[in-house]
């Protein structure tokens, strides 16, 4: 089993290059990462590559031929989302549509996994809690925005392309 692992240098990606080490040891472990290098130590086998150019990140697909992509890369903060809107908008879904058109392009077929947020529930009222899977998305932020919309992306590839 090959597995990829977008983000793996953030700190969700560090957890899950070490569980996903430790429960299989036997698959190929793979990162991207972006700016900054994969911390010593960490498992896997890291390439630096820019998510929101399709090219990068075609060859990257072609190269490594996933079975399971976990897409944990992007602009994750809330606060700076409103500094720059179009930036979080941009990384976020331009990042996902190019692994998913890659895919796509290439005929893989990996199982997927796209990591949202609370922050698509927008401002939660104490009568709502605990939250539930059909609570209303209200993203009270550009970063709630893109993640609702890389929810519903994931569904509809996976309606239109079997993704």
């Amino acid at each position: 089993m090959r597995i990829l692992v977008t983000g793996a240098a953030g700190f969700a990606g560090q957890h899950l290059m070490r569980y996903l080490h430790h429960i299989q040891p036997q698959a190929e472990l793979h990162g991207t990462v972006y700016r900054t290098a994969a911390p010593a130590g960490l498992p896997g086998i890291f390439t630096r590559v820019d998510l929101c150019q399709a090219e990068a990140v075609l060859h990257l697909l072609q190269r490594l031929q996933p079975d399971c992509i976990y897409h944990l890369a992007g602009q994750a903060a809330p606060a700076q989302a409103f500094k720059q809107p179009w930036h979080t908008l941009e990384t976020n879904i331009r990042s996902q549509f190019n692994l998913l058109e890659g895919c796509r392009e290439i005929g893989l077929q990996p199982r997927f996994l796209c990591v949202t947020s609370a922050e698509v529930y927008g401002v939660v009222q104490p009568q709502e809690l605990p939250l539930r899977e059909d609570a209303p998305l209200r993203p009270a932020s550009p970063y709630g925005l893109s993640k609702i919309t890389q929810d519903l992306m994931g569904w509809q590839y996976f309606l239109s392309y079997s993704l």
